[in-house]
């Protein structure tokens, strides 16, 4: 068994697919596998992969039948995977050849920990920056201290760092039962996370981040009027809440609550945007948002008693 899997979930990436799949074969730390789950594409995306499967014993590649999505496609991935370490890695991302094993010796350094993440470069499909996110400093600190410079940092790329596998899998199936939209997925895996300060890092390597404008999440917001985009935000803010209603309070560090929550949902669910384009709609688009806002907050939430935890004490 290896000591790290990397899931590659992919629908007809084939146009950056190989660049990435090649940074994966020439990272130094040699221990990994790499599992690919083709989400029924209908460019070249099999032939690059098979390929690499011809030249390297470490690669794998499952091919859907029909697409199912992000998140089961994901979900697949996670669940086929048995190492004790596991990333996700998009088809359009790459990293330093020594990002593998600076996070797994990040992890050695840590055993708390249960997300790894490096220095994040975020760029547009051309490869200018968009912006750079240093590491954070995870040694020789107070956890509140961590967890609000986490909550604050809102980096949705640190989703694509490494995780130790078994509580990623918790999180992502408790995410999975509450939160099927696209958009802010990255985001709400990360929020157990961050809000229990429970991560460790290395600013040695960098992790390069495509921001694709093809995406799914991308593509949905700019199609959908205010309404649609109302009920994404409302179910990304609710799910946040039932999450930390979620957590056992011994789980959490000494003075973090629901301020430091409030804060993370504002910096990522702006209003002022929101509301800047609000009477730029027409009367349709605002007709439905008001429904849209209503159905929402004529929903009763549901009771925190009968709310599976995280158990992150035992993970």
């Amino acid at each position: 068994m290896a000591k790290v899997t990397v899931g590659v979930p992919v629908y007809n990436g084939a146009e950056f697919l190989e660049e990435s799949l090649e940074c994966l074969r020439q990272q130094d730390f040699t221990d990994i596998e790499v599992i690919i789950h083709d989400n029924a594409s209908t460019d070249d995306t099999p032939l690059i992969a098979q390929r690499f499967c011809q030249i390297d014993s470490r690669f794998k590649y499952m091919r859907r039948p029909k697409n199912v999505g992000f998140l089961q496609n994901f979900l697949g991935l996670l669940n086929e995977a048995k190492s004790p370490y596991f990333f996700g890695r998009a088809h359009d991302d790459i990293s330093s050849p020594n990002w593998v094993s600076e996070l797994v010796a990040a992890f050695e350094r840590d055993p708390r920990a249960i997300l790894a993440i490096s220095r994040v470069r975020i760029e547009h499909p051309d490869g200018t920056e968009h912006r750079t996110v240093p590491a954070p400093l995870t040694q020789d600190r107070a956890s509140a201290d961590l967890a609000r410079e986490l909550l604050k940092a809102r980096c949705f790329a640190w989703f694509w760092c490494m995780w130790r596998r078994e509580p990623l899998l918790e999180i992502m199936r408790f995410t999975a039962e509450r939160y099927s939209n696209p958009w802010g997925l990255d985001m709400v895996t990360l929020f157990p996370v961050s809000v229990s300060g429970r991560a460790t890092s290395s600013d040695a390597a960098t992790f390069y981040s495509r921001v694709n404008p093809r995406s799914v999440s991308q593509t949905m917001l700019k199609k959908a009027d205010l309404s649609f985009q109302w009920s994404y935000q409302h179910a990304f803010k609710r799910h946040i809440w039932e999450a930390f209603a979620a957590f056992p309070p011994a789980d959490l560090p000494q003075g973090i609550g629901r301020d430091d929550v409030k804060k993370h949902i504002r910096t990522i669910v702006g209003k002022r945007k929101f509301f800047k384009n609000f009477f730029k709609q027409p009367r349709s688009s605002i007709a439905a948002l008001y429904a849209c806002y209503a159905e929402d907050f004529s929903q009763r939430p549901r009771s925190v008693s009968n709310a599976p935890t995280y158990q992150m004490s035992r993970l």
